[in-house]
């Protein structure tokens, strides 16, 4: 499992956020397509059973480290609600080490992407609090110390569920 916080960024293409200056909180409109990238970091918990040596399980290894992400997705306003679709890919740094004395096995969940869809309730004009959900792909890299290397390289499937507050600027 794969556990993360980040801060994006997100530029949207045509929103037409209101006229000239006034005391009044603009008209936002959250329809159009968006483009944006993220920096956060997380932590990754595996189980791991490596038959060749005579059933070794490792129940719980973990791991923390930082990812960067790049997204684009399409929303529609309905009002006081909004409703999407978003892609991203992302590479991380996250990994997960386990020392055994004279060596070590790092798991690495380096790079993986997400197809997501999402809702949310406008708080005011240009907030939005929103729920996703949708399907996700991760590879990993299980590796050793010398003179092992490269073990196993292998890509896993499932879904993610999240939440999140986006703020026009």
């Amino acid at each position: 499992s794969r556990h993360t916080f980040q801060v994006a960024a997100n530029y949207r293409f045509g929103a037409r956020n209101g006229g000239a200056s006034t005391f009044e909180t603009p008209t936002y409109n959250w329809t159009g397509f968006y483009a944006g990238g993220a920096l956060g970091a997380g932590a990754s918990v595996h189980q791991i059973e490596i038959p060749p040596l005579a059933g070794a399980k490792f129940n719980g290894l973990g791991g923390e480290g930082a990812f960067g992400e790049l997204n684009v997705g399409y929303d529609h306003d309905f009002g006081n609600w909004v409703a999407g679709v978003m892609v991203d890919a992302r590479y991380s740094g996250m990994t997960s080490k386990l020392d055994l004395g004279g060596g070590s096995i790092n798991v690495d969940t380096d790079y993986g992407f997400d197809v997501l869809g999402r809702v949310g309730m406008k708080m005011n004009e240009s907030t939005l609090a929103y729920a996703l959900a949708g399907y996700s792909w991760q590879h990993f890299d299980l590796n050793a110390s010398d003179p092992f290397g490269d073990i196993l390289d292998w890509g896993s499937s499932g879904f993610s569920v999240g939440g999140g507050l986006e703020t026009a600027v």
